[in-house]
């Protein structure tokens, strides 16, 4: 059993079977079995396909921060164009960051309570808390590596947690991602809330 890294792909197969393959200049090489190499295929194509779900999905709850912060200080459709400026110049740039925008947010929220009636403290610090489980659940499907454990018929994320300052590795089974789907659909409903009505 041995370990390889899928070139360019983020995923790494391990404890997989080998049979020997000569290669083009002569040289005998461990190579995939049929069996590993389907295993290989399906299990990849499975990760690959729930990582730009989930990816995609934070895209949207990071877009709809930019929007309750655009709406907070454009209120009305008579600022459209400095909405539109404030967008472009300001809020949706690269120096502004998924977590850039969440913190402002959670600023606006806490020195305006009355602005968002439907999220007391506590509604609110748990909005908080989950969207900063998805930065880091999408932070670490950005930059960690996907495990595909042929062995035990396993997958999982490794990544480096920030907070706790050391690498972590996360299960990735199908309830796994069912739960992180729900929890971006939920958040993503909340946020929308927090958007007032354009008079």
């Amino acid at each position: 059993m041995t370990e390889r890294d899928i070139l360019g792909s983020g995923i790494k197969f391990i404890n997989y079977p080998t049979i020997p393959v000569r290669a083009s200049d002569g040289v005998i090489e461990e190579g995939l079995t049929d069996e590993a190499l389907a295993y290989l295929n399906e299990r990849s194509f499975f990760l690959r396909t729930h990582r730009g779900n989930f990816i995609s999905g934070c895209t949207g709850i990071d877009n709809t921060l930019s929007e309750t912060i655009s709406s907070f200080f454009f209120k009305d459709n008579t600022e459209l164009d400095k909405r539109t400026q404030f967008h472009d110049l300001v809020i949706d740039t690269p120096i502004f960051s998924f977590i850039q925008r969440k913190k402002v947010l959670q600023s606006i929220m806490e020195n305006y309570p009355e602005e968002f009636p439907a999220f007391s403290g506590k509604s609110r610090q748990e909005m908080f808390e989950e969207i900063n489980y998805i930065i880091k659940m999408r932070n670490a499907f950005a930059h960690g590596t996907l495990i595909i454990n042929y062995s035990e018929r396993t997958e999982s994320l490794s990544y480096f947690d920030s907070q706790s300052n050391r690498r972590k590795e996360q299960q990735l089974t199908k309830e796994f991602f069912i739960d992180l789907y729900t929890k971006i659909q939920n958040l993503s409903t909340q946020i929308l809330e927090c958007i007032p009505s354009v008079e």
